[in-house]
């Protein structure tokens, strides 16, 4: 994606990138709808040195919901926020896990 190019080029030209920008890149590739864009961001964020918080999680769990079918990767983006990052999802992570379970997927019993 477009955004995830411009991250790149900001990164390798030495600018320290905070959160706020890395969590707007995955917000708007949930938007468009290329959720692995999103994923790639998170990843990004780490081979950068950075744990991810809370807000990262979430922009990216709210890509997996806007992408059809790929609820199985919002629940696996909490076990990995835990595993990763030594965070717990709050209410509103699950929140946005189960809606990527009930909205888009068509998988209730998931949730």
């Amino acid at each position: 994606s477009r955004s995830l190019h411009l991250l790149d080029i900001s990164r390798k030209s030495g600018l320290k990138l905070g959160p706020v920008i890395y969590s707007t890149v995955a917000s708007g590739s949930g938007d468009a709808g290329v959720w692995p864009a999103a994923r790639a961001v998170l990843q990004q964020w780490r081979d950068d040195g950075v744990t991810p918080d809370r807000i990262a999680y979430g922009a990216v769990a709210g890509a997996f919901g806007e992408a059809e079918h790929h609820w199985r990767a919002a629940g696996h983006l909490l076990q990995d926020m835990e595993e990763a990052s030594g965070l717990a999802p709050d209410m509103k992570l699950y929140d946005t896990a189960i809606r990527a379970c009930c909205e888009k997927g068509s998988r209730w019993d998931a949730a």
